[in-house]
């Protein structure tokens, strides 16, 4: 039988707690690989993994202001609600969850992500459009 996904939620997790959501996101992951031969022998004895990044892009992150307001715990309490934000989604790391919107259970699930560049657009009479690009290093789960 063929297992239909009916969609997703994208949400923006850290420590744990939803802290917001995108609206659309794509990713990559690369594995640099290196065969290596036994001394006269023309194949290779095995493959093995030299390294691995990740890189995804995303549109219109949004950041719930409240749930940022309950992490200013101690080391955070003399810092602003952008500060914080920028700390996290560029420097501390996030997870994106993907889930099925009917029921929630979760598609794939991409940690370790830090935002690296963003653009907008702006037009008259329109809504702000975002994207931008990011790394993440751990390799994506699908459970």
């Amino acid at each position: 039988m063929v297992q239909t996904k009916h969609g997703a939620r994208i949400k923006v997790v850290f420590e744990g707690k939803v802290i917001g959501a995108l609206q659309q996101v794509s990713g990559q992951e690369d594995h640099g690989q290196q065969a290596i031969y036994q001394i006269s022998e023309l194949t290779p004895m095995e493959i093995v993994s030299l390294r691995f990044s990740g890189t995804f892009n995303y549109s219109k992150v949004v950041i719930a202001k409240q749930r940022i307001k309950d992490l200013q715990h101690a080391e955070r309490e003399n810092k602003t609600v952008q500060q914080i934000t920028r700390e996290i989604l560029t420097r501390e790391g996030f997870t994106i969850v993907l889930e099925d919107k009917f029921d929630n259970t979760v598609i794939q699930s991409i940690s370790g992500c830090k935002l690296g560049s963003l653009s907008f657009t702006v037009s008259e009479g329109t809504l702000m459009s975002q994207n931008g690009s990011g790394q993440f290093g751990v390799p994506m789960i699908t459970p």
